[in-house]
């Protein structure tokens, strides 16, 4: 376990005293990230599930979302596709919930 003086809690593993393997922090900002972890970022496969309760799965490259990943809002939309430095990019399909209809 490692709590930063940010308020970050990280458990998991290390190498060279950086966060290396497999990982999980709960981040002051509530948000939370479940995964890999390559020279002390979020990288590689991973889950982050904000406070609002949207969730991201899919690939980390250097603290990015970068690769494949899935986005669920709260609200029931839903994207999967690519990105590229923590934004949509490339190829995806956007599906949203209508008021009303399940």
């Amino acid at each position: 376990k490692c709590l930063f003086r940010n308020g970050d809690l990280y458990e998991g593993e290390f190498q060279d005293d950086l966060m290396e393997g497999n990982g999980s922090m709960l981040m002051a900002n509530g948000c939370k990230y479940e995964g890999s972890w390559s020279q002390g970022k979020m990288d590689g496969h991973g889950r982050l599930f904000y406070p609002s309760g949207d969730v991201y799965e899919g690939e980390w490259k250097a603290g990015s979302r970068s690769g494949f990943g899935r986005y669920r809002s709260v609200n029931g939309s839903l994207y999967e596709g690519e990105f590229k430095n923590g934004k949509r990019d490339g190829k995806g399909i956007q599906t949203s919930m209508i008021a009303g209809q399940s």
